[in-house]
């Protein structure tokens, strides 16, 4: 439960009006706790950041050599094709002479 703050009016006993009278806050600036709490979360936050960047550059290291295998494997594909296309052709230019 919370109590205000009431003064009594002066030129009638007895009757109280609420306390108008601005109210001290505490001081916005840190404490040195809260500062140490800021400058740790501050450094987690760098930390996972950069975990995520080195993930992330990872991931796309992964990706081109992905592509870069298959793309290997289609230009050995179609090597073994033209090579099969060379030999059918000498082959039948032989039949034919």
């Amino acid at each position: 439960m919370t109590y205000k703050s009431v003064r009594t009016v002066p030129a009638i006993r007895g009757v109280t009006e609420p306390d108008s009278r601005p109210r001290r806050h505490r001081s916005s600036a840190p404490t040195a706790r809260s500062l140490e709490m800021l400058l740790i979360n501050e450094d987690l936050a760098r930390t996972r950041m950069r975990d995520a960047e080195a993930e992330a550059a990872e991931a796309r290291l992964a990706r081109r050599l992905i592509v870069a295998r298959r793309m290997r494997r289609r230009a050995e594909r179609w090597q073994h094709r033209a090579e099969q296309a060379a030999r059918r052709a000498r082959l039948a230019a032989a039949a034919v002479l």
